[in-house]
């Protein structure tokens, strides 16, 4: 659980405090002289805040000073350690759906983006757009007429529904490998305004949204192609699965945006997706603020822009035709009653329409059966439409390089209030006033002044990138390791040769294992000079194996969001290197008593089965495996085999998608924890095209 504890204005009281004195003199004049109020001319002909002079001081040589006057717990550091490595991944973001962050954001000129609707207009309004154009084809552009919408469809996640009354709904999620089975739970309540029609996802909300033309309908489809010709510098970026639509927490960062403007959000049963939309970008646009939308994700990442006039311009805007018409075969006739009550039941077996293709196109002479083949044949096309969607948010796993994050004005709920460490569970709605107020007039500050600036600071995401791309091998593997020996460890019998034997090649394995992935990385730090167990050691070891990994990019801290972030980079890579000591001192212990001329054979061997030795094992291990778990990390989710060139490693998503929760027997990447909430398993799984045509 986190506990709450203030991160200090931190001025240390160190032996530079005159040269930090004078310096922020100097900028003051230097500033006044110019006639700057605030702001320095930057990047893109934006404005950016100065440095702050408090961090002027800040080096290799004065960073512990900082960081011993800072006060922020360790559960507080590893979620604001997350909610930066997170920011932007697909992956990560639908892993950990509910953030509690916002991340100023800028999108160059010359970026592309997609909106899909009925009537081929520019909106008048705020509406969807998407970063791929498979997205807003996904929504819109796979018009079949005819009012046939056929598999895969758009699934709600369990105990969706209209309303926040605890529901009971059937899903794909499974409790320990059993499918289908029953899920209760206080619901994952829908804010789409529309139905579901067409295998189509809910709600108007989406880059193929409902104002123009609708999402559905008989009209075709259009596909506008938009272009950024200046760069969109007062963007929001919200974490998580933030285009969910639910009420369940992915969804609470716009409805804190509802409440800034005034509008009630502490129930978002009933306030739309478009409602959303409007509110946010009235309140974003008014007494001074500057707001050109609001990024979430989905499948890929869309954007909600608030004004499609200003800094962006349509440069294509295509009339699709109807999907039969560009295979050359006839409009697909209307469902009849009792057809479209079996579709819904069934979403089309997927199977037996694939028999038809392969078995009976040949043999087929009546007109009813060649509409059916037809029928399966367009289907294929839109099983791939799906796959192709989920490609396209695969691609973005790792990142969007064309979303750049200004993490120097990250603006976060924590460390002001406490917060369920459980990424599933966070609220930030219910948070007090005083709370609320702090974050609004944070919000307003970014909103009323300069554009966003992604070069200004350190990109702080490099930085746990780094981290967790070094240190997240080794321990998992550590933990391995330890996982490994407690599994074959039996209790010894002395009296039994074999007993005693095994015993041993498990601790020699142990020791040999563990030090193999920590010698070098603590090996490097060690310095000839100091004797190897003096304090002086271990001090300068532990400072340089620190300042390797969290010195900023840009030579110095510049905002109070950068010394935040960075405390709490630092306070996780701290704690990754006691680990690591930890590891290493008890496995160098082992290897000390095996292969060192301390001790007798009998001595040895009694020191090595010894109980409290064992005893000494199993809490280190149990130590490592708790730390993993404060780390929740979401490098810990992978698929099992490697995944071929025509397919995806599937992560699956939390808002209306092709899969989600729908009834595939096949498709099975949740489970349900000892207390009914819905997971994503850490074994993932491979898939394709074939996949998505096979329930």
């Amino acid at each position: 659980m986190f506990q709450y504890s203030s991160l200090a204005e931190t001025d240390p009281k160190d032996s530079f405090s005159i040269k930090r004195a004078i310096r922020y003199v100097l900028i003051v004049v230097i500033a006044s002289l110019i006639g700057y109020a605030g702001y320095i001319s930057s990047f893109g002909g934006s404005k950016v805040s100065v440095p702050d002079p408090k961090y002027t001081d800040f080096s290799v040589d004065t960073f512990q000073t900082y960081l011993n006057s800072a006060q922020l717990d360790f559960l507080n550091s590893s979620a604001i350690f997350n909610e930066v490595y997170n920011a932007v991944k697909q992956k990560n973001a639908d892993i950990n759906p509910i953030s509690v962050s916002f991340f100023p954001a800028y999108i160059p000129s010359g970026t592309l983006l997609y909106h899909a609707n009925g009537d081929g207009l520019v909106p008048d309004g705020p509406e969807w757009v998407a970063m791929d154009w498979e997205f807003s084809y996904d929504f819109r552009g796979f018009n079949r007429g005819g009012g046939r919408g056929h598999h895969p469809g758009f699934h709600k996640k369990p105990g969706s529904t209209t309303s926040t009354d605890t529901t009971t709904s059937t899903s794909n999620a499974d409790k320990e490998g059993e499918t289908g089975v029953t899920i209760t739970r206080t619901g994952k309540a829908n804010f789409g305004n529309g139905g579901n029609n067409g295998g189509s996802p809910p709600g108007g909300g989406g880059p193929g949204g409902g104002k123009h033309g609708g999402m559905f309908g008989g009209n075709l489809p259009s596909l506008l192609v938009f272009e950024v010709t200046q760069p969109l510098d007062k963007l929001i970026y919200l974490g998580g699965a933030s285009a969910a639509k639910t009420s369940t927490g992915e969804m609470d960062t716009q409805m804190i945006m509802v409440e800034a403007g005034n509008k009630n959000s502490t129930d978002g049963t009933g306030h739309g997706d478009g409602n959303i939309a409007e509110d946010v970008c009235e309140w974003g646009n008014s007494n001074g603020r500057k707001l050109d939308g609001v990024i979430r994700l989905e499948i890929g990442f869309e954007i909600i822009i608030c004004d499609f006039f200003d800094k962006v311009k349509l440069i294509k805007n295509t009339t699709m035709t109807n999907v039969t018409q560009y295979i050359g075969f006839p409009e697909e006739p209307a469902l009849t009653e009792e057809e479209a009550e079996e579709e819904e039941k069934s979403q089309t077996k997927r199977l037996e329409t694939r028999e038809l293709i392969d078995t009976k196109v040949v043999e087929s002479t009546s007109e009813d059966n060649l509409v059916k083949n037809r029928t399966a044949v367009i289907d294929i096309y839109q099983g791939a439409v799906a796959y192709e969607h989920y490609q396209a948010g695969a691609r973005v796993y790792d990142g969007d390089p064309r979303i750049q994050v200004d993490y120097s004005k990250f603006v976060t709920f924590l460390n002001k209030t406490y917060l369920s460490p459980d990424t599933y569970q966070r609220r930030i709605l219910n948070a007090t006033s005083d709370v609320k107020s702090t974050i609004f007039s944070e919000l307003d500050d970014l909103l009323t002044g300069p554009g966003f600036d992604p070069t200004f600071s350190t990109n702080w995401q490099e930085v746990t990138d780094l981290i967790v791309g070094k240190f997240a091998p080794i321990l998992l593997t550590l933990n391995n390791t330890m996982k490994t020996y407690l599994a074959d460890y039996q209790p010894v019998e002395l009296s039994d040769e074999s007993s005693v034997k095994h015993q041993l090649q498990i601790i020699d394995r142990l020791a040999k294992n563990t030090t193999a992935y920590t010698y070098n990385v603590l090996r490097r730090y060690t310095d000839a000079h100091f004797d190897f167990d003096s304090t002086e050691q271990k001090n300068d070891m532990f400072k340089m194996m620190l300042w390797d990994y969290v010195h900023p990019y840009d030579t110095t801290l510049k905002t109070d969001a950068d010394f935040l972030i960075w405390v709490a980079i630092s306070n996780v890579q701290s704690k990754i290197i006691t680990q690591l000591q930890t590891c290493f001192d008890l496995a160098k212990n082992l290897l000390d008593i095996e292969y060192l001329p301390k001790y007798d054979d009998s001595e040895r061997q009694n020191k090595l089965l010894s109980a409290s030795l064992h005893e000494q094992i199993v809490s280190v291990s149990k130590e490592l495996s708790q730390f993993l778990e404060d780390l929740n990390w979401a490098d810990y989710y992978q698929c099992s085999k490697t995944c071929g060139w025509n397919e995806i490693c599937f992560i699956p998503t939390w808002g209306p998608s092709p899969i989600s929760f729908g009834g595939y027997s096949n498709i099975n990447p949740f489970y349900v924890d000892d207390n009914g909430i819905v997971r994503i398993k850490k074994d993932c799984i491979c898939i394709g095209v074939e996949t998505l045509m096979n329930k």
